[in-house]
């Protein structure tokens, strides 16, 4: 298993914060991506796919203010304590194969390993293609999945294939190293109902 991209960045600070703080940073892997403007200006929401205990958000609160922040995860008992955590954000029960928020509506989407909980055909097909329809299109939106290395190598090129044929367009990929960075085109022909 590769690393952890964040961990020791600033060495006092969690996963979470050194993750904020690495993108206001702009550095390694969301150097010329624009994501800390967009966290910026975007009021939300900001959703965090396999929320768990809320640490993440948490620190996206923290960092930047004004974002409205969304938790979903399918442990109760997470999201129980996600609540604590991250008091301000709200908190939804659901599988991430079948998410209960409009077609087209969240402009941030971020998820951390959720997909090392996946076999590896019906479950990833279907939390990429949930994501895919809940995601704003064009600059309006973006996906931040990282730390997906457990994924093999040789896996790579499969995973890679079913982000495309959701019809993501991929801004950033270093599955082995952080994960990948998504956008969702304006096209039609990719619309999921």
């Amino acid at each position: 298993m590769a690393e952890e991209p964040f961990k020791g960045y600033l060495s006092n600070k969690s996963y979470g914060e050194s993750l904020v703080l690495a993108i206001k940073d702009n550095v390694s892997f969301f150097k010329n991506t624009g994501l800390d403007k967009k966290l910026s200006k975007s009021n939300g929401p900001f959703v965090d796919l396999g929320c768990s205990i809320g640490n993440e958000l948490s620190a996206f609160q923290k960092g930047y203010p004004h974002l409205k922040t969304m938790g979903i995860d399918i442990n109760k008992g997470y999201l129980k304590e996600a609540k604590k955590n991250s008091p301000k954000s709200k908190f939804i029960y659901a599988s991430l194969r079948n998410i209960p928020l409009p077609n087209n509506s969240i402009p941030i989407l971020f998820s951390s390993r959720i997909f090392q909980w996946c076999n590896k055909n019906k479950a990833i097909d279907e939390i990429l293609h949930e994501t895919y329809r809940i995601l704003k299109p064009e600059n309006k939106g973006i996906y931040i999945m990282l730390l997906e290395d457990f994924i093999k190598k040789e896996e790579n090129k499969y995973f890679i294939q079913q982000v495309k044929d959701k019809g993501f367009k991929i801004l950033k990929n270093d599955l082995e190293n952080y994960g990948m960075i998504l956008q969702k085109p304006n096209n039609k022909k990719y619309f999921y109902s």
